[in-house]
């Protein structure tokens, strides 16, 4: 009767790592990813939409099991997300943000997690609005060519050099010249108005209530 050949050592070992790696690969599932959004939405926004303020990607990778419910890492990647918010300098600044949406703004500025192409959920949220604020007034700014006086009457805070007296002797300085002008030594100057208000500076936006 013929003994029965034994297999090889080696060969033996290589097939039982490939069953343990097969094994392994088939327990430990497919990876799934975090994402995050921070933006400001409107009433009217998807969850998806808003202006964007950051979008951090890929903020964590989840190595599951067959096992595990998805509904854990939607939790966990909205508390993520969450705490991400809080920490960035960007969206925990009201002021910044209303400057950066550069308009009346009645909102909220919100951070939305998601894992791989599930829906969306939204993570946290805090109220914005942000309100219109006229420009400070700064110092009267006259037109090119003229140049501010404060004594000129009403509102005529500008003069320019309209001529010059040839002849003697000069008027004392101060003469007037009808309502439109003034004698400064030999020259007459002719008073005008400061430039136009839309020359200064725009409006900002400030955080309101």
């Amino acid at each position: 009767m013929a003994t029965p050949k034994r297999l090889p050592w080696a060969l033996v070992a290589s097939v039982s790592l490939a069953l343990a790696l097969g094994l392994a690969a088939e327990s430990r599932g497919q990876d799934v990813t975090c994402y995050c959004r921070l933006a400001l939405a409107s009433g009217a926004d998807p969850l998806t939409g808003g202006l964007e303020i950051r979008d951090w990607e890929e903020l964590h990778v989840y190595n599951t099991s067959p096992l595990e419910m998805l509904e854990y890492q939607v939790k966990n990647c909205a508390a993520r997300c969450m705490q991400r918010a809080q920490q960035d300098p960007a969206f925990s600044d009201p002021a910044g943000l209303c400057r950066k949406v550069a308009r009346a703004f009645d909102g909220r500025r919100q951070a939305v997690a998601r894992i791989d192409e599930n829906p969306p959920v939204r993570a946290f949220f805090v109220p914005l609005k942000c309100c219109p604020v006229a420009a400070t007034a700064g110092p009267v700014s006259c037109p090119a060519g003229w140049t501010f006086d404060a004594n000129g009457p009403g509102t005529l805070k500008c003069r320019r050099n309209a001529g010059h007296l040839a002849a003697e002797p000069l008027p004392p300085n101060g003469t007037p010249v009808g309502a439109w002008g003034i004698v400064l030594g030999a020259d007459v100057w002719q008073w005008g108005p400061p430039a136009p208000a839309g020359s200064g500076a725009p409006a900002e936006f400030r955080p309101c209530s």
